[in-house]
């Protein structure tokens, strides 16, 4: 019994996650696309990039805008296709 109460509160916490994780990547994709990103600072990379650097604190220690385009779980093909963009 406790082995399917794992794995249906696993698949939910999975679940939460990953539609968390995608609307939060269809905003980014919407506002690279509309051209609403103007930013004086750039931070491209992997999660490591998207957890660790966060764009409020270098806008405010800086006093530039600063966007972090990181991408949890990606390669380098996908964070040269939002440079691109």
């Amino acid at each position: 019994m406790i082995c399917i109460a794992d794995f249906g509160i696993s698949k939910y916490v999975s679940h939460q996650r990953n539609t968390r994780f995608i609307a939060d990547e269809f905003e980014v994709w919407n506002q690279i696309f509309s051209g609403e990103l103007e930013t004086d600072i750039a931070i491209y990379g992997s999660s490591r990039a998207w957890v660790q650097f966060s764009s409020a604190i270098i806008s405010k220690e800086l006093g530039d805008s600063c966007y972090n385009f990181g991408i949890d779980g990606q390669n380098f093909r996908m964070q040269y296709l939002r440079h691109k963009l």
